[in-house]
């Protein structure tokens, strides 16, 4: 063949990169499953957060974005890291197991306050990776909040369970510095979610204020 190529048959066809295979197996592992609002499609989460990722905090690593498409698909379907690993390998795996709460932590009937306390413990020793692609989900999930059908007891949870993840991180990072090549994108993720909370923080007092 000219040139030294190798030969491909008409039917052969290139493997897809991971982030797009990524986005194949959630979308097909997430299913008809909707958002809380009960009307958006599961796959519209995964997907904002491969952006704000990708887009909003230049993040280049396909592990990482491939993890953070993923991110819910072991907590919220039936897929199981050994599937993950078949298609993805171990450091894709290994990311989205430690972004996965533990079962007995699933469901609306779980306090909130237990909740942010396993979260606190995790991220004091979750991978920084993994911590990125946490403040990346908790970033959509604030903007979403407005629109999840929660309560506004469930919002202010929400935002308190944020503030606790943020210290953590803070705390975490003082002791066990990020590695220079994740510092700032770790530090913008963390002003995107410092973003939200401002803002709602800001809808909050205007809501008051409109009330009087």
């Amino acid at each position: 063949m000219a040139g030294g190529g190798r030969s491909r048959t008409p039917t052969s066809r290139a493997r897809p990169g991971p982030v797009v295979a990524a986005i194949a197996f959630s979308l097909t592992a997430h299913g008809s499953q909707p958002r809380k609002d009960r009307r958006t499609p599961y796959i519209v989460h995964p997907v904002a957060v491969l952006r704000i990722l990708s887009t909003e905090l230049g993040v280049t690593d396909p592990e990482i974005l491939a993890a953070g498409v993923l991110h819910d698909v072991l907590e919220d379907t039936s897929r199981t890291p050994a599937a993950l690993r078949r298609r993805f390998g171990p450091i894709v795996t290994s990311l989205v197991v430690e972004l996965t709460l533990p079962s007995d932590l699933h469901g609306p009937e779980v306090p909130d306050s237990l909740k942010t306390r396993a979260l606190v413990r995790a991220v004091q020793t979750m991978s920084w990776p993994a911590v990125l692609v946490k403040l990346a989900d908790r970033t959509d999930n604030l903007r979403d909040s407005s629109n999840a059908g929660w309560s506004a007891g469930k919002r202010r949870a929400f935002r308190s369970q944020s503030r606790h993840l943020l210290r953590a991180i803070d705390l975490r990072g003082r002791a066990d510095p990020p590695p220079a090549g994740l510092a700032k994108t770790l530090a913008a993720a963390e002003r995107l979610v410092v973003a939200q909370l401002d803002r709602g923080a800001r809808v909050r007092r205007s809501g008051t204020t409109s009330r009087r």
